[in-house]
């Protein structure tokens, strides 16, 4: 209730009041509206009482609505008078909240004794419950049912009571709306196929998407919304995968081992197949994107096809059991993981030891060794590989090379091991020769350079007391004989060190390391300067 008591004015205004009372009488939650009472009245406190047999005006005014009018009064008979006693219907704003105003003026027209009474005042009325509220909703995932739990303060008296979940926007239903309980506090809902399926629809490229749940208040021809977002989550979505295929390539290496389920190291080509029937197949609305194909250090992207893949994965250049891996990935970026062992045989490349050399490091006699190792390649415990060829052929330096030249071997078929006899050879001893020795194998074959230099006696002894140095001499002049820019030089005649001579014509500079001068101790004798 709100109210005011006000005087009259003039010398006998403080006996008399001006009094009006608004009370709340009822609510209509459905309408929006309230009604209140008013009543105005005219009062008396003290005194004998005035009258005043004439009509005096007043008027009075709550939340714009104006009421007016005009009465006599004699307060020699009585102490109060009921001026205006009424209800009113007030509208509440669309939330359901009001406050009013009102007030009133009377005019008492008693000369200066009784005058004028003006009063005013203010009502606020209890808010109007317009529509339920959401308290919690859960953040969920494709498979539960999720409960929601909402207060709906007016109860019965709304015309509809519904709630769904809609996406982010509040555009799109993705669980259509449904009636809930007026006078409950909880809603699950129990999703359709359909439903489920709206829902990861509307999340292909993820497994998190963000969902609003709504409960829509239809009340008084109005609606009202409430809604709270959360976490929608896909669950168990990896494609469904399961298969593939694999084989050697290499048709080659194939009718070696005889078998196209084991690779030969660096040899075989790994190609896989995933048939049509066999392609993955995406789960709960998202889509098949690729493939990855994983083994030893190789891996490889492959985009998407209905249709059979092929796809070649090249050689492996280890060898023991490896995973190939093969993964199917959707537009969500789950995967479903294949995986199987292949087996990789050791393979190398035939291992060529090698060495040509001179009797005695100058003879023309040259001796030829050649030795090496070959891998078995064995499946299931049988070798499958062979030497099928051990030759050699050589050129002196910088010519033609001469024609292939093939060698009787021995090899064993359980160590690898490869053994020839030596070839002798006669060679020009003034002469460099260059080799290419060469062993070959069912899957490849190894060639090894050799070199064979210029033959060269650490020490010649020859006719006429001639004797060389790390070389033959050409000459045959009496003495030592050392090759010009040999490092023996430096120590038999360091920088200072004097030569003499018995020939005026020879000149040491043109025989043996470093710079030689004349000294001045004769024409025979030279000292090296540098």
């Amino acid at each position: 209730m709100a109210s005011f008591d006000v005087p009259y004015g003039g010398s006998a205004g403080g006996q008399y009041r001006l009094t009006m009372d608004v009370n709340l009488v009822s609510q209509n939650v459905a309408n929006n509206t309230s009604t209140v009472s008013i009543l105005l009245r005219m009062r008396k406190l003290t005194g004998s009482g005035y009258w005043n047999l004439n009509q005096t005006k007043w008027s009075a005014n709550v939340n714009g609505q104006g009421y007016s009018g005009s009465f006599a009064y004699d307060f020699r008979n009585y102490s109060e008078l009921t001026i205006l006693h009424t209800t009113q219907v007030i509208p509440h704003n669309s939330d359901g909240t009001k406050t009013i105003g009102f007030s009133a003026t009377h005019n008492a027209a008693i000369g200066s004794s009784i005058t004028t009474a003006s009063g005013s005042g203010s009502l606020t009325l209890p808010t109007i419950p317009r529509q339920a509220n959401l308290t919690s909703a859960p953040n969920f995932n494709d498979e539960q049912n999720p409960t929601i739990n909402y207060s709906n303060p007016a109860g019965n008296a709304v015309t509809q009571l519904v709630a769904g979940i809609f996406d982010n926007a509040g555009i799109t239903a993705l669980a259509g709306y449904r009636a809930i309980s007026k006078t409950g506090s909880s809603y699950t809902f129990n999703l359709t196929t359909g439903e489920r399926n709206a829902l990861r629809a509307y999340t292909p490229n993820s497994n998190t998407a963000t969902v609003r749940f709504y409960v829509r208040t239809l009340i008084g021809g109005v609606y009202y919304f409430s809604y709270l977002a959360r976490t929608l989550t896909i669950i168990n979505g990896n494609p469904v995968f399961q298969d593939f295929d694999y084989k050697d390539k290499n048709a080659s290496v194939v009718s070696i081992t005889g078998n196209n389920q084991v690779l030969v190291q660096g040899q075989s080509v790994l190609e896989v197949t995933i048939d049509s029937s066999d392609r993955m197949v995406a789960q709960k609305q998202a889509n098949p994107v690729k493939y990855t194909f994983a083994i030893d250090s190789i891996s490889l992207d492959q985009a998407y096809s209905n249709n059979t893949i092929v796809k070649e994965i090249g050689a492996i250049q280890s060898s023991g059991t490896k995973n190939l891996s093969i993964k199917a990935f959707d537009s969500r970026n789950n995967f479903t993981e294949v995986v199987k062992p292949v087996t990789v045989i050791p393979y190398a490349a035939p291992v060529v030891n090698a060495t040509v050399q001179r009797e005695n490091g100058f003879g023309e006699q040259t001796s030829l060794l050649i030795s090496g190792l070959y891998s078995l390649v064995e499946v299931g415990g049988t070798p499958k590989n062979e030497v099928t060829g051990v030759r050699y052929r050589y050129r002196e330096k910088g010519d033609e090379w001469g024609s292939w030249v093939n060698k009787t071997f021995t090899a064993d078929d359980e160590t690898g091991e490869i053994t020839t006899s030596e070839t002798l050879l006669s060679l020009n001893n003034e002469k460099e020769f260059e080799f290419e020795v060469e062993i070959i194998d069912r899957f490849g074959s190894t060639v090894v350079p050799l070199t064979l230099g210029i033959g060269r006696p650490i020490l010649w002894i020859g006719a006429n007391r001639t004797v060389a140095v790390n070389h033959k001499p050409e000459s045959t002049t009496e003495g030592l004989h050392i090759p010009p820019g040999d490092a023996l030089w430096d120590y038999i005649f360091p920088v200072g060190r004097r030569y003499v001579t018995t020939d005026s014509n020879e000149n040491p500079n043109e025989m043996y390391r470093g710079t030689w001068t004349r000294s001045g101790s004769g024409p025979y004798t030279w000292e090296r300067t540098a």
